[in-house]
């Protein structure tokens, strides 16, 4: 493992450890969970974070396999996913209510956790999330595919490269770093791009729409959607009206249409950190 120090707590969870960060204080705790793949969470989501964090407790979540956290061969199920989490939480003391922060792929992690355990959860704060509908149309990776590039990884073709492709990455998301949190980012790339985890993850995906679908939509917890232009997703007709129509199942709702990037936590943090803060003070 040639990551950089872990800048949070680390916690043994279903015989693996996971990274647990946390920063501010104040009496709502935000809980940051990352999208499919996302090398490094905790710096990926420190532009939004360190906003929040002024006025907030934030904890940010990193699943096995992400960032700082162990690989694991675990079941990457909703079940397993959301225990594992609320088990993290809870060794690290950190004491539910929590509003749920989830971008992407955990969009269906939170909306569980909601049919699971509503008293836990106060709001979800959704990144361009994933909802159940919205796997009618997206195309997922086959198996072959994934693990061609698991191969290519492991052979280390990718290294060469990595500091290059990663500034690039986060140049697209439009979000500068210090030279500390960079290279926390680089070393995280280099270790978590197709962990066995991330992969299991997106192999998953059907199996986690199902189960979600099963339960009813948790329509009493206030939610707002921060919804991108849907181009990076490769849904740009269909990605916004999926989510508003899942939107309005709930009893309090409201969305802002971005036009940026599928990372809009790290294009428009400012705008999204005063839309949370009005909008936690409106639940409140």
């Amino acid at each position: 493992m040639t990551k950089t120090i872990h800048p949070g707590k680390m916690v043994t969870v279903n015989q693996h450890q996971m990274h647990i960060f946390t920063a501010g204080d104040g009496d709502k705790t935000f809980v940051f969970m990352a999208g499919s793949g996302t090398a490094a969470p905790t710096i990926d989501f420190k532009p939004l974070w360190q906003i929040l964090a002024k006025k907030y407790r934030i904890v940010v979540i990193e699943k096995a396999g992400y960032g700082w956290s162990e690989a694991t061969t675990v079941s990457r199920d909703l079940a397993t996913m959301l225990e594992e989490s609320r088990e993290a939480l809870h060794l690290a003391n950190i004491q539910a209510p929590f509003i749920l922060v989830p971008h992407s792929m955990s969009g269906l992690e939170a909306l569980y956790w909601g049919q699971k355990y509503p008293t836990e959860v106060q709001a979800i704060i959704g990144l361009d999330p994933a909802v159940p509908a919205a796997y009618e149309k997206l195309k997922i990776p086959s198996k072959t595919n994934l693990k061609i590039s698991k191969t290519l990884i492991n052979l280390g073709v990718h290294r060469p490269f990595m500091k290059l492709v990663a500034k690039n990455v986060w140049k697209k998301r439009g979000t500068s770093l210090s030279s500390e949190d960079f290279q926390r980012y680089v070393d995280c790339y280099k270790e978590s791009l197709f962990s066995s985890d991330v992969i299991n993850e997106v192999l998953t995906v059907r199996e986690n729409v199902a189960i979600c679908q099963k339960g009813e939509v948790p329509k009493d917890i206030p939610v707002y959607y921060f919804i991108s232009d849907g181009k990076e997703i490769g849904l740009k007709e269909d990605w916004r009206p999926t989510l508003i129509a899942y939107l309005a199942q709930f009893e309090t709702s409201k969305y802002l249409l971005l036009d940026c990037g599928h990372y809009v936590h790290g294009e428009r943090p400012e705008e999204i950190a005063e839309e949370i803060e009005s909008f936690i003070t409106e639940i409140s």
